[in-house]
């Protein structure tokens, strides 16, 4: 059963054992005594709440199954599913590697949408299903094939889903889209004889010049994610499109999406704040903006300056303007000491703040070094940010501002 098979994945579980004699005292024998029934029920509910974490709207529908934790890993969470179908044309759609079906049950709300889930293992074709069932879906036709012969047997649709598997057949993580499966390159050509528009869904690790390089018609590039982490790369490819692409970055949650669309300028440079001052405000934009990487897009589009062409802490623009960086794109700290670089100061300052956050940026030394040679244990709303900044180096003792 599914469940067994989890308790297998599981690896061993602790059991009591009780000694008996045996015949003449001589002979011992151990009694195991394992309670299955407690240990599924067990893995059970742990599944339960990381489904609800992940997916709420399927966790609170009753025989919802999800055959082992792998499926349940790799899925997306229901609002990066509901980000992906605000992007979709609706239509008919094919994915062609569904896994678990978050994104096919999101794309299937898309109102006339008809959606073709496929996925080469059997038992999350079956488990698809039931949980579609279930979710009161009836436009959603379900296949067992691999990517490639899927493909093979598509008619015309609006638009092609894919996410490929990014681990080895040994667990190894994979970040190359040649190494990846299906690869996506290869399958291109085959593609675009049955759709206009591919979406792609890609690691969060990777390169974005090197996906517009790899990728043909790449027009649209969407990171997506939380406020703390990055979480995916949505790709969205036109046939024949050859006019560039533009980057989005999207923070979720459970309830709506922030996003903001960068728009490259070939030779916009970053302008530069100058040195810090006590009570300047800093902004540390979240994983999904930094990953952007359009550091002199990203401050025409909020205002804003740069401590140092390679230290991404900014600075609100003192131009006249009322500038008000969205919130959920940074994180805000006020600079309540500066100090000098060396061990007076990192004793000075460490004895000061013995617990603080420390990070280091455009310094021969990493984070974690420098909280060491500062004596800094622990994290809370002080954040002690090392920075070397046009050709000097400096402690900047920040607070946070919420």
């Amino acid at each position: 059963s599914a469940l067994a098979s989890q308790a297998k994945e599981a690896g061993p579980t602790p059991v009591s054992c009780s000694r008996t004699s045996g015949a003449g005292g001589n002979v011992g024998l151990f009694r195991v005594k394992r309670n299955f029934s407690n240990i599924l029920d067990q893995l059970e509910q742990d599944r339960l709440h990381r489904l609800y974490a992940k997916v709420p709207q399927w966790a609170c529908v009753e025989g919802i199954s999800v055959p082992g934790n792998l499926a349940l890993e790799q899925c997306s969470s229901s609002a990066a599913a509901i980000y992906k179908a605000s992007l979709a044309p609706g239509g008919v759609i094919a994915d062609l590697t569904s896994g678990l079906g978050v994104d096919v049950w999101a794309f299937a709300k898309i109102p006339d949408a008809k959606v073709y889930y496929n996925d080469i293992r059997p038992e999350l074709c079956r488990a698809a299903a039931d949980n579609f069932r279930l979710l009161g879906l009836d436009n959603v036709e379900i296949s067992n094939l691999g990517a490639e012969e899927r493909l093979s047997t598509l008619g015309r649709v609006d638009m092609i889903f894919a996410d490929p598997a990014r681990r080895s057949e040994s667990g190894r993580k994979l970040f190359r889209l040649e190494d990846c499966s299906p690869d996506i390159t290869a399958l291109m050509p085959s593609i675009w004889e049955h759709t206009d528009l591919l979406m792609v869904k890609l690691s969060p690790m990777a390169d974005i010049s090197l996906v517009s390089a790899r990728l043909e018609g790449l027009a649209e590039v969407h990171v997506t994610g939380t406020s703390t982490e990055c979480k995916e790369l949505l790709c969205i490819l036109r046939k024949g499109w050859n006019s560039g692409y533009s980057v989005s970055a999207a923070v979720l949650d459970r309830e709506s999406a922030q996003t903001v669309n960068l728009v490259r300028k070939d030779g916009l440079r970053v302008p530069l704040s100058g040195e810090p001052a006590e009570g300047d405000v800093l902004l540390e934009p979240v994983p999904v903006l930094s990953k952007t990487g359009m550091y002199p897009e990203i401050c025409e589009t909020f205002g804003l300056r740069q401590l140092d062409p390679s230290v991404h802490l900014f600075s609100i623009a003192d131009d006249g303007k009322d500038h008000k960086p969205a919130d959920r794109f940074f994180r805000k700290f006020r600079i309540k000491e500066i100090a000098g670089f060396g061990r007076q100061a990192f004793r000075e300052i460490g004895k000061r703040y013995p617990v603080a956050d420390v990070s280091a940026r455009n310094l021969p030394l990493k984070s974690e070094e420098l909280k060491m040679k500062m004596g800094v244990t622990g994290s809370g709303d002080t954040h002690i940010f090392g920075v070397g900044v046009q050709s000097r180096r400096l402690l900047l003792v920040t607070e946070r501002v919420f």
